[in-house]
């Protein structure tokens, strides 16, 4: 009631300190000066470097840090260089459906976080590296084989193209030329085709099509999945080497089920077909080992090694389950294929094992030549982890096969760094050399393949660092002014003395009466609330504009 009164008697103190509030809340869109500053501060320092390293730089580092692996000795024409993939595995409704189900916004989210991760990943660290090639070791949709409608298979595979620029015109992932080598019925390994420029390669993954037991129940998920993606059976030359896909999901099927019958009709046709080009095996499933210690992946691993797991349906007799290939049937392929390198997936984690294998002949010549990769570390660039294994030039000995297994290109598939490989392949003047320039070059040990594994940013610390800075533009906006704000309103002995020391400008009438005198502190202590703490409003959406608008633009770019 004094404040009142001695507003009264001032008549134009109040008038003109009414102005001045009038003038400074314009001014600032009526928020209080050194919040507003301490926003943008907060913004231009803070959230706009923060934005730029976790959504675009980050990647770019990748691609500058990892190079591309050199091989030793001379050769008449450069490497080939081939990007490969693991278990991409978009995500759809089958991922999380506790809490991402199907036709809800959670899915939508779900998607849209998946899918731009991958494609900055792929456009800014992968396609940076300008590769001749990109292989998928297979699982390229998550739910691919649960998905019985057609309309939502599209709609994911779209996806899928879109992320990762499938060439879908190039004869369905393996080129024209190559069509008629690329599905298992049609498959011809004598008929050995080359691939074009960037080009799209990829095998089955049990995500796409399903173990052995799903695909003979349910054909027409491979069907449809080889005329979207290629079909998992072929034998392409990418430089001086070839480059053979099997189908691994039915490899341990039941003997008489279509798909492993023609399967296994392809890998015997190369086996008997003794070609002089170095071999690359890829495969979705790891082949069996005889160890599998903690320690026999090496030091790149996250997580424990997986155990062998192996379930047969007790309909079909087909697979309903396996982490790895049966040991039958890892003998029967290698002794078929004669691989230098052996790729494979699934596991989602990394994993490097050689073994000793004796299949005589390595490639029809007696040619001894060598595949190596670089030890971990040894040449000190970027974050990519590296094994060496040398292939002996007597072919009587036992050979030592390198199998990398990769992890996942998803941050979302229970691996916190993901990781791709980049491969370099012998170039194709290998195939015009004679047996004795080749046995010249065995003498310089040459090398034939060269792997070297590039991780990609973690994305989980990424949400850390945007909680931090979250948890510091918190407080410092809206916590310490809201604590301001009612510090002044308890010590405050009016409305007017509450006014003038938060910068609210006066009421021109104060309410008479109880209720009118609780309209009146109501009124005043909300937009004092607002003028300190709308900066921190304000900065929220521009910040999840800026993240959100971000990704939408980048979705956009084909």
């Amino acid at each position: 009631a004094a404040a009142e009164a001695v507003m009264a008697k001032q008549p134009h103190a109040v008038g003109d300190e009414s102005a001045r509030a009038s003038r400074d809340q314009h001014r600032w869109c009526g928020f209080d000066p050194a919040q507003t500053k301490l926003a943008m501060a907060l913004f231009c320092f803070l959230w706009v470097p923060l934005i730029g390293f976790h959504e675009h730089l980050a990647y770019r580092l990748t691609s500058w840090s990892c190079t591309w692996p050199e091989l030793g000795g001379s050769s008449s024409s450069p490497a080939t260089h081939v990007a490969v993939i693991a278990d991409p595995q978009l995500s759809d409704f089958t991922s999380y459906p506790a809490f991402a189900r199907k036709g809800t916004w959670t899915l939508g989210l779900v998607e849209r976080i998946c899918d731009a991760y991958m494609h900055r990943a792929f456009r800014h660290a992968v396609l940076a590296k300008k590769p001749d090639h990109v292989l998928f070791l297979g699982d390229l949709l998550d739910g691919g084989w649960q998905t019985g409608d057609p309309d939502v298979f599209d709609k994911n595979a779209k996806r899928f193209e879109r992320v990762f620029r499938w060439q879908a015109a190039a004869g369905g992932g393996h080129g024209d030329e190559a069509s008629a080598a690329s599905s298992p019925s049609s498959s011809s390994p004598s008929a050995t085709s080359s691939a074009p420029k960037k080009h799209h390669l990829s095998v089955h993954g049990n995500h796409d099509v399903g173990y052995s037991a799903h695909g003979e129940k349910f054909p027409s998920i491979q069907t449809r999945h080889e005329k979207r993606f290629g079909g998992s059976n072929y034998v392409v030359q990418i430089g001086g080497v070839d480059v053979i896909g099997v189908n691994a999901m039915a490899l341990d099927g039941d003997e008489h089920g279509r798909q492993t019958k023609e399967t296994w009709r392809f890998v015997d046709e190369i086996g008997k077909n003794k070609k002089n080009r170095p071999r690359v095996l890829v495969t979705h499933l790891p082949l069996a080992r005889d160890s599998y210690h903690p320690n026999s992946c090496g030091p790149d691993r996250f997580g424990p090694v997986i155990q062998p797991r192996f379930r047969n349906s007790k309909e079909s007799g087909g697979v309903e389950y396996q982490d790895y290939l049966s040991p039958e049937s890892t003998t029967r392929l290698l002794n078929a294929t004669r691989p230098v390198l052996v790729l494979a997936g699934h596991d989602h984690d990394r994993c490097e094992f050689a073994r000793d294998v004796i299949f005589g002949d390595e490639f029809g010549d007696g040619d001894g030549d060598v595949t190596k990769t670089k030890k971990h570390g040894e040449d000190g660039d970027g974050d990519g982890s590296d094994v060496a294994t040398e292939t002996p030039a007597n072919a009587d000995k036992p050979h030592k096969v390198t199998e990398l297994t990769l992890g996942t290109f998803s941050w979302l598939m229970g691996n916190p760094k993901p990781s791709f490989t980049l491969l370099s392949l012998v170039g194709d003047d290998e195939k015009n050399k004679t047996p004795l320039e080749r046995d010249e070059k065995n003498a310089a040990k040459r090398q034939l393949v060269a792997t070297k594994t590039c991780e990609l940013p973690e994305q989980l610390s990424g949400v850390w660092r945007y909680a931090s800075c979250g948890a510091v533009s918190t407080f410092l906006l809206l916590i310490l002014p809201s604590i301001r704000v009612t510090a002044l309103f308890m010590r405050s002995d009016g409305a007017a003395i509450f006014a003038r020391k938060t910068g609210v400008a006066v009421l021109a009438r104060v309410s008479n009466g109880k209720v009118g005198h609780m309209k009146t502190w109501l009124a005043l202590v909300t937009t004092a609330a607002w003028r300190h703490c709308g900066p921190f409003v304000v900065l929220l959406f521009v910040v999840l504009g800026a993240i959100g608008g971000g990704t939408l633009l980048d979705l956009a770019r084909v």
